[in-house]
Formats: structure tokens, C-alpha cells, sequence
């Protein structure tokens, strides 16, 4: 089985896509047919369809495991213009993923908006653990543009503390853990440069895959150590082996 979900901000006066890759394994051929199933909408609400395709995923399409690629992360960049297999992480129905530009590179990038109650509470992706080798070391890296956001949705640029991750203005991290959030790796903190305000930073960081986290068959990437009242733009996020 796989999940499917909206690929950008959801519109909630019109339609809104919803995109998904599956792998047909031996035991989904099997069974001789292949339910396609629309779940999760709350039971008080009503839904319409239409234009449903299925069709083989073309190379490089967001979502299909290739662990030749240059970058194992699923749309980086947001160059496709939505947030096809980014998520967020937690309870927060009042935090989203909104398509900015431009980007540090490129036309677009992910804005984290909204609010959150959890410093965990941010952007993520899960990762076939095929792409991983236990004892293997790997690099993540992206751009980020840390603000702060008022009662009145008002905007503005902040300084964040990079040496501290655990800080309530602590600049965004990345946390490499197992499915459903264990085995964790804990928060990376960042090795570039110290962060400016008003502008795009570097994040940078190494870890090592261990027996433990790929033996849970995913791999969680989530944007942590953001905390409540401050947000992010996101960029150019890379893992690729050392």
C-alpha cells in the first residue's frame, strides 16, 4: 500500500490535485486486481473526483526511489511548482507548506507557514531505506530564510541562534530518524557558516546510517528545532553519500 496526498496548498473553494507513487511488488500483482481506495476525508464531508490516471511513473518522478540519483530527496528545489512528497509533520491543522518565489535558486521554493506547537512540527519526508547503506556516512544540506511571524500574520525577518539547536529561536535543523519518529538520529546541527538576517543561509550537516534506522524500512526527514511564532523558507535540499 501507499498514501497520496494534496500537492500544495490546499484550496478549500476549488479543486485540488492529489498525486502518488506506488511500487507494483510481487504480492500486489498477485492478488489479480488493484484497489484504488479515496480514505481519510472526515465522515461529516462529502467528495468529488475526476480525471483519475494511472500510469507507469516517468524517470526522476517525485516519489520514485532511484538510488543512482544524484540526491536522494524527492523534489528539492520546488521547481515543479507544488510540495509533492513534503509533508508536515504532527497534529497542526493550522501549519502548511505554501509555494514561494523566487527561490534561492530557481523560480520557487516550500514556505512553512502557519503555526505549530512542537519544534518537531516541521517540514517532511519519508525515504526508502533502499538507497541506504548501514555504517555509510551521508551529507544533508539546504537553504533556509528564518522569520517570525506576529498575532496579525505580520512577517519579519529574525536572527536565529545556530549553535544551540534546542533554543526557542534555534535555526531550523534537520532530524534523520526511523518510521514514525524512531529510531532518531536527533537534531544535526548545522557546520556552515553563522546565519544572517533578512536573507538565505546554508545548512550542512553529516550523519551515518545505522543497522537500527534502516532496519525500520523508512527513513523520517523532518525540519526541527523551529519553534512556535517563527517560520522558514526552504530550498535546495540535498542528501547525498560522502
Amino acid at each position: 500500500t501507499d498514501s497520496w496526498d494534496t500537492t500544495s496548498t490546499y484550496n478549500s473553494n476549488g479543486w485540488n490535485q492529489i498525486y502518488g507513487v506506488f511500487k507494483a511488488t510481487a504480492d500486489i500483482i498477485n492478488k489479480g486486481t488493484l484497489d484504488i481506495v479515496v480514505a481519510r476525508v472526515p465522515i461529516m464531508a462529502d467528495l468529488t473526483i475526476d480525471n483519475v490516471v494511472l500510469s507507469p511513473a516517468p524517470s526522476g518522478a517525485a516519489g520514485k526511489t532511484d538510488c543512482t540519483a544524484s540526491n536522494l530527496i524527492f523534489n528539492s528545489d520546488a521547481e515543479i511548482g507544488d510540495a509533492r512528497s513534503w509533508f508536515i509533520r504532527g497534529h497542526s491543522p493550522l501549519s502548511k507548506i505554501e509555494m514561494a518565489y523566487p527561490g534561492y535558486t530557481g523560480d520557487f521554493c516550500f514556505k512553512h507557514s502557519g503555526q505549530r506547537n512542537r519544534p518537531f512540527m516541521g517540514m517532511l519526508q519519508h525515504l526508502d531505506t533502499d538507497c541506504f547503506t548501514a555504517g555509510s556516512s551521508y551529507m544533508i544540506s539546504a537553504w533556509f530564510y528564518y522569520f517570525v511571524t506576529d498575532g496579525e500574520g505580520n512577517e519579519t525577518p529574525a536572527m536565529c541562534q545556530k549553535e544551540n539547536v534546542f533554543l526557542s529561536d534555534a535555526c531550523p535543523t534537520f532530524e534523520i530518524a526511523g518510521q514514525n519518529g524512531a529510531p532518531s538520529l536527533g537534531r544535526l546541527a548545522n557546520t556552515a557558516a553563522a546565519p544572517i538576517v533578512g536573507g538565505w543561509n546554508k545548512y550542512e550537516a553529516t550523519f551515518t546510517a545505522t543497522s537500527d534506522l534502516i532496519g525500520t524500512g523508512k527513513i523520517w526527514v523532518t525540519v526541527h528545532s523551529v519553534g512556535p511564532g517563527a517560520n522558514y523558507f526552504l530550498d535546495d535540499v540535498q542528501i547525498v553519500p560522502v
